[in-house]
């Protein structure tokens, strides 16, 4: 038997409404669907609705029923699921402006008064710069990376060093 997609699981010609609604009831029954379920819960012997299901491809056709509530889920999860990368943009965006802003600020502030050397002001720009040309790219391009990870380094100025880390360090 030839299906178009739309209409495997409505009734099938030649298929009376007492099959049909047996097999309603099995496209229903979800995980627990058997066909001793059915044929309990219609009142229908079992050899019926076995070939019931032989005779109108019941396993085909729950297939392509499972298949579009799976399909028709997912599709109700699609505009959540922008929502959440919306907001997750919005917030990378912001982080952005906060990082950039902090970096400003320490390259206007004298690096003697603070923790901060002009690498690290740099350094922090730089990711800003970075953090903000990704959520850009993932506000207008959904498969961009939504992960940034920024790693700031404290700075020693006697010996360089970054704090708990070796002189050696690569920072």
């Amino acid at each position: 038997m030839a299906y178009t997609d739309e209409a495997i699981w409505a009734q099938q010609e030649g298929e009376g409404s007492q099959a049909y609604a047996a097999f309603s009831m099995y496209c229903e029954l979800g995980a627990r669907r058997s066909l001793k379920r059915v044929a309990a819960q219609c009142g229908i012997r079992e050899a019926v609705v076995r070939r019931w299901s032989r005779v109108h491809a019941w396993r085909q056709r729950v297939q392509a029923y499972d298949h579009d509530q799976e399909r028709q889920t997912a599709a109700a999860d699609v505009p959540r699921w922008r929502e959440r990368m919306a907001a997750e943009v919005e917030n990378e965006w912001l982080a952005a402006e906060a990082m950039m802003a902090r970096g400003n600020e320490m390259l206007a502030n004298s690096v003697d008064a603070t923790r901060w050397t002009w690498r690290d002001a740099i350094l922090l720009i730089d990711h800003a710069a970075k953090v903000a040309r990704l959520a850009l790219a993932a506000g207008l391009d959904s498969t961009a990376p939504a992960d940034v990870t920024v790693r700031v380094e404290y700075v020693n100025e006697a010996d360089g060093a970054a704090d708990g880390a070796s002189p050696d360090a690569e920072r």
